[in-house]
């Protein structure tokens, strides 16, 4: 294994794309059945791949029901923590019983093969959509970023029901929401959801688990899982969905964590010039990097953006100009401080050469009367020089005295002389 590589079984237990993952994902995930018999259902097409398990279209023998058949990657082959979160997302999805949540009919296992069997929706997941530019800009803003409000508000309120059964998802991303032929949301794979009532090893273990692009500030550092997290998430999703890109792209995970923990997002205007002010407003708070200033629950967020919709004020307000360098000194506190020094230094500087200006300025004014005052002096001698000597008859030298007082000061019409 060269530096920089993970250990393929290391990848399979986070749920991290790494080089080699792949490799051993072919090798150990299960024989392409299409078409044959797994228990009690027969696989008919292969839908999708995650990090976790395959998906088929599948139907019940014996009741006819379609259904989404999920087989756990690899399962000979799965880490412990693998197979458990596999089952927890049953037992978190068994909670859930929302309208746009998709449910788990059945789980199982067969010929030591994990499954869970699902309501199959047909549609495309929302990131397909987004990268097929279902929400790029067409003669009318307007209405689709009506229907981005619309959307999200329709998950943030699946994300609030499982919320309130206690059960955060912690795995919120375009990938995870499938829409149905009539542009409804359903969310699914509960895949690493922590049971918040229930604290077990298990889930701490998990708890950087995860899509990185997705993961809230507090969850790239060390804080654990909340609410908060789940509504940071559903930000990123409003901001990919207003954008077509995530806050942060970065070509290393580890580069990807550290912006998201310390580097503030792009205003989505910044990127779509047409994204509407309160859109914009309602993502950059749920994007804030301190929990307490994101909405307090995705019912909220819901709310907000149902007033959009509505044409009504919204409750969130952009923050200010004081409001983003206290919150940037807030994370950067040694480089806030010196800047904070520079800040005085260059004070006390621009003080003393304030004040060597104005001494400059009045040791300038004094030599200038000085001068003038000598001048002056000079003229009169030459003056009462040239008077002395037509006095004397000495006509030529009091005319050349004369000469050199006018050179000094020349006549102006109209200004009286001497």
């Amino acid at each position: 294994m060269r530096p920089g590589e993970h250990c393929p079984s290391y990848l399979l237990r986070l749920g991290f794309p790494g080089e080699g993952s792949e490799d051993v994902l072919e090798r150990h995930r299960p024989a392409p059945f299409t078409g044959q018999k797994f228990g009690p259902y027969e696989l008919l097409e292969r839908l999708g791949e995650g990090g976790m398990g395959t998906v088929y279209r599948a139907r019940h023998g014996e009741l006819g029901r379609w259904v989404a058949l999920k087989l756990l990657s690899g399962a000979g082959f799965a880490s412990s923590h693998l197979v458990a979160r596999f089952h927890l997302e049953a037992q978190a999805a068994a909670r859930l019983d929302h309208p746009h949540i998709i449910p788990i009919y059945e789980t199982g296992e067969e010929a030591g093969q994990p499954y869970l069997a699902m309501k199959l929706v047909e549609g495309q997941s929302l990131d397909r959509l987004i990268r097929q530019g279902q929400f790029e800009w067409g003669p009318s803003a307007r209405a689709v970023q009506v229907r981005i409000a619309g959307l999200l508000a329709t998950v943030a309120d699946a994300v609030q029901y499982a919320h309130q059964r206690g059960v955060l998802h912690r795995d919120l991303k375009s990938a995870n929401i499938l829409v149905d032929a009539a542009g409804e949301p359903h969310l699914t794979d509960f895949g690493i959801a922590k049971l918040a009532q229930e604290e077990s090893g298990l889930t701490r273990t998990m708890e950087l688990l995860g899509t990185p692009g997705y993961m809230a500030p507090e969850l790239a550092g060390d804080s654990t899982a909340s609410v908060a997290s789940d509504v940071y998430s559903l930000g990123v999703i409003l901001y990919e969905l207003l954008t077509g890109h995530l806050p942060f792209e970065a070509k290393g995970t580890a580069e990807m964590l550290r912006q998201i923990r310390e580097v503030e997002p792009r205003p989505p205007a910044g990127i779509n010039a047409e994204v509407h002010p309160d859109l914009q407003t309602i993502c950059l708070k749920c994007l804030a990097k301190e929990p307490d200033r994101r909405y307090p629950n995705a019912a909220e967020l819901a709310e907000d953006l149902r007033r959009y919709i509505r044409n009504e004020p919204i409750q969130a307000r952009p923050a200010s100009a004081r409001e983003r360098l206290w919150r940037w000194s807030r994370r950067k506190p040694a480089l806030a401080a010196t800047l904070v020094l520079l800040g005085v230094v260059s004070g006390i500087g621009l003080s003393a050469v304030f004040w060597q200006w104005q001494r400059a300025e009045r040791l300038s004014a004094a030599e200038a009367r000085e001068r003038q005052r000598a001048e002056s002096a000079l003229q009169q001698l030459r003056l009462d020089g040239a008077d002395t000597l037509l006095a004397e008859g000495e006509n030529a030298l009091a005319m050349a005295h004369l000469g050199q007082a006018l050179r000094q000061t020349p006549i102006i019409p109209g200004q009286p002389i001497g």
